[in-house]
């Protein structure tokens, strides 16, 4: 049997939508295109926020696994009574998605899946985002701070983090999401440390994200596979940009966007 080769290359490519922001930002936000445009003119065309590609974009994972069988986290809970884990890591390993650069995971944490057909892929990790970037008018480059609020007068873009413990718009308690798309349907929870769905959106409760999601095409490992590979991608929607409704006009605040996620076998 070969050994799988599970550090997993984190590569920045296209995949299944995983996350959500924590303020809800629609996640068909149009791409900033403000090079030209002055700071009115960016409120106005994008009135309701659009989104770049982050300078970073920092994620905590915990535990990403294969099942089989129906969702496994359809009870309010990872159920992985149907799952095999390929990385389980207690303390969590922190990667950032942005950039062109792979990321390993640490390979003694990793393990290789049974030969099976897994129609589910989940992935365990911390409900808060390390962000930072910036967006150039032809007026004024508007940067990150320590908090979500832009600013303009800043020579460098700052790093704040964002914290997700609810997915709606903070009118009612979403403690679920779920979204279809050309790759297959995505689930997630919001959940304390033991993954238990957390249904008040209690901010001192919530210390995970625990996303599962069912591919059009399912995985298959083989005696022969290699490799399982995860891609990711930030580009053009890992943080939304949300502009100042009036004077003085430009960027009033940043916010974090979902990322992509896909996975591959490698024979």
């Amino acid at each position: 049997m070969k050994k799988l080769l599970f550090p997993a290359l984190l590569t920045i490519s296209a995949g299944l939508a995983i996350a959500l922001p924590n303020k809800s930002y629609s996640q068909s936000m149009d791409t900033c295109n403000a090079s030209s445009l002055t700071d009115a003119q960016f409120s106005s065309t994008y009135s309701n926020g659009c989104a770049i590609t982050p300078e970073k974009y920092e994620i905590v994972i915990y535990e990403m696994g294969l099942c089989t069988g129906s969702n496994p986290i359809s009870g309010g809970t990872l159920d992985r009574t149907n799952c095999s884990a390929t990385y389980t890591n207690s303390s969590g390993q922190t990667v950032d998605l942005a950039g062109s650069n792979s990321v390993t995971l640490d390979a003694s944490s990793a393990s290789k899946p049974s030969p099976n057909t897994y129609t589910w892929g989940y992935m365990v990790m911390a409900n808060t985002f390390g962000l930072k970037g910036s967006i150039t008018t032809s007026e004024n480059t508007w940067r990150t701070t320590s908090t979500t609020a832009a600013s303009s007068s800043s020579s460098s873009n700052g790093e704040f983090t964002e914290t997700l413990t609810d997915f709606g718009s903070g009118n009612s308690c979403e403690s679920s999401a779920n979204a279809t798309m050309s790759l297959g349907t995505m689930y997630a929870i919001v959940t304390d440390s033991d993954l238990n769905e957390d249904t008040t959106c209690s901010s001192n409760v919530i210390t995970r994200l625990v996303g599962a999601f069912s591919p059009t095409t399912s995985y298959t490992i083989s005696e022969s596979t290699t490799a399982v590979k995860i891609t990711f991608t930030v580009t053009n929607n890992g943080m939304s940009v949300i502009p100042a409704s009036s004077s003085p006009f430009g960027v009033d605040m940043f916010g974090g966007g979902p990322f992509q996620m896909e996975i591959t076998t490698v024979e």
